[in-house]
Order: structure tokens, then sequence, then C-alpha cells
């Protein structure tokens, strides 16, 4: 949630839309933040996935290749991954490809609307992993934080000052992202 606080501190503009949509989903669901108003904030779900795709949990993740097979790369060679070879896949390298998200060092929620979500690849998303070994917490951990956010955005206005960094630096020992203030 400090993340996307971050940002929207940052991109006024976004956090102004995102508390527009809160309070229009507060007055359709008797200005109360239930279960049925969260599922219709649109635009603070576009935030929370943007906010996750720029600074994932963990910067990668590991899997086993449980049989042997061939894949074909980027520049169209073709190499053979043997059975019970260990894989690392950077989360943070897929989710800042520029071929994959243009601009990626932006904040863009629009990235993660609907329409757009029905075009993405599944795995061009890894922060809770995929497939079989997708992190059993992702629907709490969301709801969570679009409560949070949500009742933050519906009462405080978040805004950056002299000591907010312009910029947030990769800490590699932390193996995630840090919010360094000096």
């Amino acid at each position: 949630m400090s993340y996307a606080l971050y940002e929207m501190a940052k991109n006024t503009h976004i956090q102004e839309k995102a508390r527009e949509e809160i309070q229009q989903c507060m007055v359709k669901h008797d200005n109360e933040i239930t279960h049925e108003a969260l599922r219709d904030m649109q635009y603070l779900k576009s935030v929370l996935q943007e906010t996750l795709r720029k600074y994932p949990i963990v910067p990668l993740m590991t899997r086993i290749c449980r049989r042997t097979c061939k894949i074909k790369t980027t520049n169209n060679a073709r190499i053979t991954i043997k059975k019970d070879t260990m894989m690392l896949i950077p989360i943070y390298g897929v989710q800042h490809n520029p071929d994959i998200y243009p601009h990626p060092e932006q904040f863009v929620p629009e990235r993660f609307t609907e329409e757009n979500n029905a075009r993405q690849d599944p795995c061009t998303f890894l922060t809770f992993g995929a497939g079989p070994k997708t992190c059993i917490g992702e629907l709490l951990g969301r709801m969570q934080m679009l409560l949070g956010l949500a009742l933050l955005l519906s009462e405080f206005k978040f805004s950056v000052c002299e000591k907010t960094p312009k910029e947030l630096t990769f800490d590699p020992s932390y193996c995630m992202l840090k919010m360094a203030f000096n």
C-alpha cells in the first residue's frame, strides 16, 4: 500500500480519480465500503495492479522443470531445458520489459483496465506467481490492500514533501524495493 500511496502522492490526478471513484461507490452502497463496493472500484483495482507491476513483492520466483522441453528464445534460438532444472523467473524483469509494458518506469493504471486485462498474457504479470503454485493469499492480500486504500483515500489526501525521493532505489541485498528517505 505504501508504494500505491507514494505513486498517488506524486501523481495527484491519479489520486483524485481514485478518490472520486471511491466516493461514487460509497454513495451507491449507502456510504459503506462493502465487499460489493470494493468490487465496483475498477480504477482503484487498476491502481493496485499497476503498483504490484511496478513494485513486485519479490523480484524473482523459482520453478523446477518437470520434463525436458525445448523453448524458443526471443532471438529465435532454440534451447533445451532438462528435467529437474531449477528455473529462475525474473518477475521484476518481466514486469519492467518495455516490449510488454511500454515505458515501464511510468505509473500508468490504465494498463490494467478490464479491456486491457482481457488481452494480457497471464505470464506477463507474475507478482503472485502463476499456475498451480500461485500465492494462496493473493485474494485476501488484494482485498486488504483495496480496503486499506479505499479507507485512506476516502479520509485523507496524500502529497509529497521535500524529503520524498523522486525515484525509489532498488537494494539488491534486500531482494526488494525499499523506500530510502535521506
